[in-house]
């Protein structure tokens, strides 16, 4: 048999009989990068996905920001079925973006608001139904409205942007930052010159602990946003529960 004289030369260079170190090897094969989770991590978020973030479904939340790229097209007969709980949050929310805190509403002029909202092609009839108006006026009856009512400034649906560390989030030990966008429902200026936020809630949730735990993150960068464009202190943040009809301080 003719042996190949490259080949006789690469066989001759392993050496059968030295030891081999399995845990050195099992140990270079199972290596991983200290750093792993902060390469899955999305450049840039919106408030409501970092409430959903943990450390098992990172990969799935980068994999979704991705694919929000593309444009949902939703054909007309699908517009036309039932109308979600989360939809209903939306139009929930427009409501009372249209509120104005210097009027005292009733069950009629909470109508007459939604009716004008419909006149105005910013809601269908369909949409229309579905508004509970009856929750509308327990919160233009409730303390923080009134409170609202008295204040020296009000903003409402205020967008921002700002960047907050990955390791307030995540179990990351790099000082990684996260560019976080998102939208402040209402925060105002009370009669002392304090700073309130507020962001309206629809969950059904009889538990005001859990929602203040649900929640208590996406206060804080909110808060945290407003300090640096105003260098003001926030005063409080709260939640207004729209199931439960309360203000909840986070």
């Amino acid at each position: 048999i003719k042996i190949d004289e490259e080949r006789t030369d690469t066989l001759d260079l392993i050496n059968l009989d030295c030891d081999v170190n399995f845990e050195e090897i099992e140990e270079k094969l199972e290596w991983k990068y200290k750093f792993e989770k902060e390469t899955l991590l999305p450049i840039k978020s919106t408030v409501s996905k970092i409430k959903q973030m943990d450390n098992d479904n990172i990969e799935e939340l980068f994999e979704e920001e991705n694919n929000n790229q593309l444009e949902l097209i939703v054909p007309n007969f699908i517009e036309k079925e039932k109308i979600g709980s989360a939809k209903k949050g939306t139009l929930m929310h427009l409501v009372l973006q249209n509120i104005n805190f210097k009027e005292k509403y009733d069950l009629i002029k909470v109508k007459q608001l939604i009716d004008d909202l419909l006149f105005k092609n910013k809601i269908t009839c369909e949409e229309r139904k579905v508004i509970d108006e009856e929750k509308i006026v327990h919160f233009c009856n409730s303390n923080l409205f009134k409170q609202i009512s008295k204040a020296k400034e009000v903003y409402k649906e205020i967008p921002f942007c700002t960047k907050v560390k990955a390791k307030d989030y995540f179990d990351s030990e790099e000082d990684t930052f996260l560019l976080v966008q998102g939208i402040i429902d209402l925060y105002f200026v009370d009669e002392d010159g304090k700073i309130i936020i507020v962001d309206y809630k629809t969950d059904i949730e009889k538990d005001e602990n859990i929602l203040k735990n649900r929640y208590k993150k996406q206060l804080e960068i909110y808060k945290d946003a407003l300090e640096k464009n105003s260098n003001q202190k926030v005063f409080k943040k709260y939640i207004f529960s729209m199931f439960l009809n309360k203000e909840i301080e986070c």
